[in-house]
């Protein structure tokens, strides 16, 4: 569990607690009753640290509507822990719905769309999201509406200006999400890392599994360096054909290979541009990554040693 419980009829950063709503998205969340009997969400962050909500409130968040965004009504404290007031969450997490089974090609592409258009709106307001997956994203019949906008950029912002960001051990982001530039300097992320995030989400809604799944840390890295995944249309028989040229044009391992914004992807999608093959672009920066570990290393160091000392006494030898 997230923090601390909050029990019925106690206050929240100055809202009454009605229900216990369980951890969602990157937060507990608990339905609560504003002072003026309007009723809310209260998502408490996993985030101790109080320059938390002056990250969060510096971000055009607050009163930030749009069809498929989680509006933010208000950002508060409860102690120490940064509070995100949001309209009330209806639905389930699109990661809930995929492990029900396979997600009805109409509702898929309808999802899609919706993602792509909450970005954009994002996008456009400057806000990077910087942890989009299935854990992140609220379902609710045909419309779909992403979660903890600004969130991960924040915790991003503290952690790499040096601060100390206190958390009850839940882990903010999955790897098998991120792009490549996300893991390595995550201040990097920009609008480009969240189309590869969609990517892979849209990749997960119709092949029923993430293109990177299963895999370890390193060599998730890696695979997401060199897009290298199965193919969506050899998982996917039949698959609309314009669903596959654009989950390829977002999951590419560098970030100039992919859309510039979410509205040029969404120019993709509808065919009005083409992606640019890969032979086409120019050659890959040289990225020197760290070898992978070994467990005969005992051995390497053992025969590294022995030479030494066969050296050594082929010197003394010759001193003689």
């Amino acid at each position: 569990m997230i923090g601390e419980d909050y029990p019925s009829g106690s206050a929240i950063g100055g809202y009454r607690v009605l229900e216990n709503l369980g951890v969602v998205g990157l937060a507990a969340r608990y339905r609560v009753q504003a002072p003026d009997g309007t009723e809310r969400t209260a998502g408490v962050l996993d985030v101790s640290n109080p320059e938390m909500v002056k990250q969060l409130r510096a971000l055009p968040l607050v009163g930030f509507r749009h069809p498929n965004l989680v509006e933010v009504v208000d950002v508060t404290t409860a102690g120490r822990r940064t509070v995100l007031v949001t309209e009330v969450l209806r639905g389930v997490t699109l990661r809930q719905r995929l492990s029900e089974g396979p997600i009805p090609d109409e509702l898929a592409l309808a999802w899609m769309r919706g993602l792509l258009d909450g970005l954009a709106a994002a996008h456009e307001r400057g806000i990077v999201h910087r942890d989009l997956r299935p854990e992140t994203v609220l379902v609710d019949g045909n419309r779909v509406r992403i979660l903890d906008l600004g969130v991960a950029s924040a915790i991003v912002a503290l952690v790499s200006g040096g601060r100390s960001v206190t958390t009850s051990g839940t882990t903010v982001g999955r790897p098998h999400y991120w792009a490549p530039e996300r893991a390595r300097r995550p201040l990097s992320a920009d609008a480009r890392s969240d189309l590869f995030s969609l990517g892979c989400i849209v990749y997960e809604l119709f092949a029923g599994i993430g293109p990177f799944e299963g895999l370890n840390l390193y060599d998730c890295y890696h695979a997401t360096l060199e897009s290298r995944y199965p193919p969506l249309a050899e998982r996917r028989r039949g698959l609309p054909p314009h669903v596959a040229t654009f989950v390829s044009a977002l999951v590419r391992g560098r970030p100039e290979e992919r859309p510039l914004s979410a509205e040029a992807a969404r120019q993709i999608l509808d065919g009005a541009r083409t992606v640019p093959s890969l032979s086409s672009m120019p050659p890959a920066p040289l990225v020197v990554l760290p070898p992978r570990p070994s467990p005969r290393w005992p051995l390497v160091a053992g025969s590294l040693l022995a030479i030494a000392v066969l050296l050594g006494l082929i010197a003394a030898v010759l001193r003689r």
